[in-house]
């Protein structure tokens, strides 16, 4: 894994800053607030129809400081429009965290660090020169935070956006990729996000990311489900 994110960040680090047909990139830098509570009881079948049950309990709080990194690799290189109005093409997505994790059920503190990439596809519609509407699909999203459980995602979002200001909201699968945003979830709930952010080129924003699912017991052998996530992302950055 470690190369593969080497590769990126060095790729992303020759082409990015040079965004200037289709307007997808932006860099920033902010403070970072994420909770995870668990307590989920998975029911595993084993041989001859016996049972066995793992449980998954967390009860997390993360706070710190994040950076994150946009762009559109192939269309740095081609120019994606089928009109003056309507352009389309790649995008790409890099973000650290790093801060303090403190674990409740444990009363512990410890040093956290977490990444999430994304890749997916981009189209907009310039409704008026400082006016465009745009919906983004992203089928590979992975990522390791460290306070909830790991993701292999996909999500779907529309977008809105001014000369100086920027409004987007979607809808993510946490847990399958591609379109799996598109399957209703059981065991792991669906996750609900949204960002608006001000300015025109030096942008100051917020990002609010909310999962949750109560799935109660039935019978013995039956599984449980419970899980809330939440986060919230403050930030300053830049936007070509």
């Amino acid at each position: 894994m470690f190369y593969k994110i080497t590769f990126l960040l060095c790729f992303w680090a020759t082409v990015c800053f040079g965004q200037k047909r289709i307007h997808n990139f932006e860099a920033n830098i902010g403070l970072d607030y994420r909770t995870a509570v668990s307590d989920n009881l998975i029911r595993d079948l084993q041989v001859k129809d016996s049972i066995a049950f793992n449980t998954d309990i967390r009860d997390n709080v993360a706070t710190g400081i994040s950076a994150r990194l946009q762009g559109s690799v192939l269309a740095n290189f081609f120019n994606f429009r089928a009109d003056k109005r309507f352009y389309w093409g790649d995008t790409f997505s890099a973000e650290f965290q790093t801060g303090t994790l403190h674990n409740k059920l444990k009363n512990q503190n410890q040093f956290w660090i977490g990444y999430v990439f994304y890749a997916g596809l981009t189209a907009q519609y310039l409704l008026h020169p400082n006016h465009e509407i745009g919906l983004q699909i992203v089928p590979l999203k992975f990522g390791i935070d460290n306070v909830s459980p790991q993701l292999s995602a996909s999500n779907i979002s529309v977008k809105y956006a001014s000369k100086k200001m920027f409004v987007e909201l979607g809808t993510e699968s946490r847990s399958l990729s591609f379109a799996g945003w598109l399957v209703a979830q059981t065991g792991s709930p669906r996750q609900y996000f949204g960002q608006i952010q001000f300015g025109e080129k030096n942008r100051i924003g917020l990002k609010v990311e909310y999962a949750q699912n109560d799935i109660k017991q039935l019978t013995a052998k039956d599984s449980r489900f419970y899980n809330i996530f939440r986060s919230f992302r403050v930030f300053y950055g830049i936007k070509l």
